[in-house]
C-alpha cells in the first residue's frame, strides 16, 4: 500500500525567526490539519521549540533550529524540532515522570502544574504531553517529536499527571521506547 505524505522542512537560527518564518505556516497547516480551533497542538510545537531555542548550545538568538513536519492525512501528523542544544538526562527525566503516574504515588490523579508550582520547572514538556498523542524525546535530548491523530480529539488534552506521563515515549538509535 502506498501511503501518501506531506513532508515540509524548516531551517531557522534564532528563536524570533521561527515566529517571523514558521510559526504562521505551522498554524495554518495545525488549524487545517487537525481543527484544533484552541491551537491546543501548536502551543505543544511552540514549547518544543522555545526549549531548542532556550537550551541550545549557541544560545535563543544564534541557535540553529531544524523543524520537520509529516502529515499522513486523515492519519496523523507529526513535528520534529532539532538543536544542538545542553546536555539533559532524558531517562531520568523519563523515569521520575513514572515515579509520580505510579499508582501509589500521591500525584498521580493530580495536574501537573500542582507538582510543578510556580516554578518553571520542565514546563514545556509538561505542556507538550497534555496536547499530543505521544511525545518522542531523543536519548541525547536533542530532539523532540511532537505526535497527534487525526482528527485531534480535543477532550484528549488534559493536564491529569496519570494520563499524559505515559505520553513520554524516548527515542534511542531509531528506537522508540
Amino acid at each position: 500500500m502506498n501511503v501518501h505524505r506531506d513532508i515540509r522542512h524548516y531551517h531557522i537560527i534564532g528563536y524570533d525567526a521561527y515566529f517571523e518564518e514558521v510559526m504562521p505556516d505551522l498554524q495554518k497547516i495545525v488549524e487545517d490539519t487537525l481543527l484544533d480551533k484552541d491551537d491546543n497542538f501548536l502551543i505543544a510545537i511552540n514549547e518544543a521549540v522555545c526549549n531548542a531555542a532556550k537550551y541550545a548550545n549557541d544560545g535563543p538568538a544564534l541557535a540553529p533550529i531544524d523543524i520537520e513536519v509529516v502529515i499522513t492525512p486523515g492519519q496523523d501528523i507529526s513535528v520534529s524540532v532539532r538543536s544542538d542544544t545542553q546536555p539533559f538526562n532524558v531517562e531520568m527525566f523519563r523515569d521520575n515522570m513514572r515515579k509520580l503516574a505510579a499508582d501509589d504515588s500521591p500525584w498521580k490523579d493530580r495536574e501537573w502544574c500542582d507538582y510543578t508550582g510556580s516554578t518553571e520547572r520542565s514546563r514545556g514538556y509538561w505542556l507538550m504531553l497534555m496536547s499530543v498523542s505521544y511525545l518522542y524525546i531523543r536519548s541525547d535530548g536533542k530532539e523532540v517529536t511532537l505526535y497527534a491523530d487525526i482528527p485531534f480529539q480535543k477532550e484528549h488534552v488534559t493536564r491529569k499527571i496519570s494520563d499524559i506521563v505515559p505520553r513520554l515515549l524516548l527515542m534511542k538509535n531509531g528506537v522508540i521506547y
